[in-house]
């Protein structure tokens, strides 16, 4: 599991998305998380994990129009990480950031996709 700081390691973040990326889809923000990455296109959300003693690599979509609720939980001062849920009718979604991520930041712009 790799652990990073938000903000962090954004120009790979970029590098691994792109092969994911379909014709015309642009890629506008990137947020490290205590396990990979999530990125946030003009389409749609992409969630990049890597599961646990594996090499494995875990890739979600998630179209915006699917997405019905999401919700963020500030944990206290003695967890690691905050977390973010994305409900859909699959399920809940939950991502866990680095405490020190923005997670209002990913919450804003998440919103202004499903939103529009």
């Amino acid at each position: 599991m790799a652990f990073f700081k938000s903000g962090e390691n954004r120009e790979k973040h970029l590098q691994q998305v792109q092969e994911f990326l379909f014709e015309g889809e642009q890629v506008n923000h990137t947020y490290g998380l205590s396990s990979d990455f999530v990125a946030l296109t003009n389409k749609r959300m992409i969630y990049v994990g890597k599961l646990p003693l594996s090499k494995q690599i875990q890739v979600t979509t998630i179209p915006y129009s699917k997405i019905e609720e999401i919700g963020f939980e500030i944990t206290g001062t003695f967890s690691l990480t905050n977390k973010i849920n994305v409900i859909t009718k699959a399920g809940k979604h939950e991502l866990e950031f680095d405490k020190a991520a923005n997670i209002k930041e990913f919450y804003i712009n998440l919103s202004k996709h499903i939103c529009q």
